[in-house]
């Protein structure tokens, strides 16, 4: 039996890595068939354009971003599946913002888009926008308009599609590591290079 769970070990690793950062690849470029877990800014064939847009409309006549339908279905199931627990989190703490929001009479609004579950103005926490799996969470509506925020947690939302369960758990080890200074953090820095890239300015 043990003969069994050693053969079967390294393979189970691999899998591993490979469901949480995809599969490795130059740079620019992305295997269109691996599963990056919903990464909606990599190109499969243009090694010269940036990270796209997470708000931007591919244009299906492009070759380069010809992808079977069924691929994009399944990445984004099984995004969703891999995130849900922090899913779960973001639309329990949703449900209290739109709730609490109600009950003192502040205006709200409920969206699909950027890749997840937007709720403009129902945000309790001191940040001006939080992201829990694939929920985000703007304090005031006026906050989901702008283009830096948008794509600063658009980008968060793709990093937990790449983690799952483990975001949490590392964001905050990270974050405990750099002394919890927030500018310092690697993730945050990473979605602000992304949101600067995308809107030109914070």
């Amino acid at each position: 039996m043990m003969n069994r769970v050693k053969r079967f070990r390294m393979p189970a690793l691999l899998a591993v890595a490979v469901l949480m950062f995809g599969m490795p690849s130059a740079p620019g470029v992305s295997w269109i068939w691996a599963p990056s877990l919903g990464d909606a800014w990599a190109t499969p064939c243009n090694t010269e354009a940036g990270p796209q847009s997470s708000t931007d409309i591919t244009d299906p006549n492009d070759p380069c971003n010809e992808r079977p339908r069924i691929v994009d279905i399944l990445a984004d199931v099984f995004a969703w599946l891999w995130t849900s627990v922090n899913t779960a989190l973001g639309m329990i703490y949703g449900a209290m913002g739109v709730v609490g929001a109600w009950l003192t009479g502040a205006t709200f609004d409920v969206y699909y888009g950027n890749g997840a579950v937007n709720f403009a103005g129902t945000s309790f926490l001191p940040p001006r926008a939080i992201t829990l799996g694939n929920t985000i969470h703007y304090r005031v509506r006026k906050d989901a308009e702008r283009c830096y925020l948008r794509e600063h947690e658009g980008y968060h939302v793709f990093q937990y599609r790449r983690l799952g369960p483990g975001f949490i758990p590392i964001y905050v080890t990270v974050w405990a590591a750099t002394g919890f200074n927030y500018d310092e953090h690697p993730m945050e820095e990473t979605a602000h290079d992304h949101a600067v890239e995308q809107c030109a300015t914070p």
